[in-house]
């Protein structure tokens, strides 16, 4: 969950493929998003916490940049 973000909370960062999957929260995927479909995510989501986690697990912060690339 993100934390420290201004007038919102409960933001969750995890797998989806349609808007229609998020209620504010960020989706993680590989590929660019076609037709209001974003491929890949399970696999981009585990990947993402492959990173993150061993850096939780010793109870260092993570940091999150998003960037509109598109």
């Amino acid at each position: 969950m993100l934390v420290g973000t201004l007038n919102r909370d409960g933001i969750c960062v995890h797998p989806a493929n349609k808007p229609s999957q998020l209620l504010g929260c960020i989706a993680t995927g590989t590929m660019k998003p076609y037709n209001n479909y974003m491929g890949d995510s399970v696999t981009a989501h585990r990947k993402l916490m492959a990173i993150i986690k061993p850096y939780w697990d010793k109870g260092n912060k993570v940091y999150l940049t998003i960037h509109n690339n598109f």
